[in-house]
């Protein structure tokens, strides 16, 4: 009996924290939408799309164009924003690791929302140093 016991104590808290422990595999993505003259823009639909499993979810900007999209699974997402007399907005290649607090701000041109703006996120190449830029090595004869 007292076995029975230890084993069900044990499974409960080999349960509690695994559950803790998946909680804990999530990310944060916010940011504020803004028009070209940097003015906020509320009413903006706002979708954010796991790229690797398709699951996506939604929502509208506040008044201050502001949006949050809290305990995101981990992992490669795009993300979109449109509003009926903008451009649409696409960015590509934003990944979320465990405990991440991301912020993706948008900024929306004027014009019709069959027109989308497309950014792709990736890393930012140093400068070459002047002169350089024609250094490469001429293949042997």
């Amino acid at each position: 009996m007292a076995r029975r016991v230890v084993l069900y104590v044990a499974l409960l808290l080999g349960l509690s924290a695994n559950a803790s422990a998946q909680g804990v595999a999530a990310a944060q993505l916010s940011g504020t939408v803004v028009d070209s003259s940097g003015g906020a823009l509320p009413g903006v639909e706002v979708t954010v799309t796991h790229t690797g499993t398709g699951a996506s979810r939604f929502q509208i900007t506040n008044e201050t164009g502001s949006y949050t999209f809290p305990n995101l699974p981990i992992g490669p997402y795009k993300l979109t924003a449109q509003l009926s007399g903008f451009n649409a907005f696409e960015q590509l290649g934003i990944v979320l690791n465990v405990g991440d607090s991301r912020s993706a701000n948008v900024t929306l041109g004027v014009g019709a929302l069959t027109e989308t703006v497309s950014v792709t996120a990736s890393a930012i190449a140093a400068p070459e140093p002047a002169g350089l830029e024609d250094a490469n090595p001429a293949a042997p004869a």
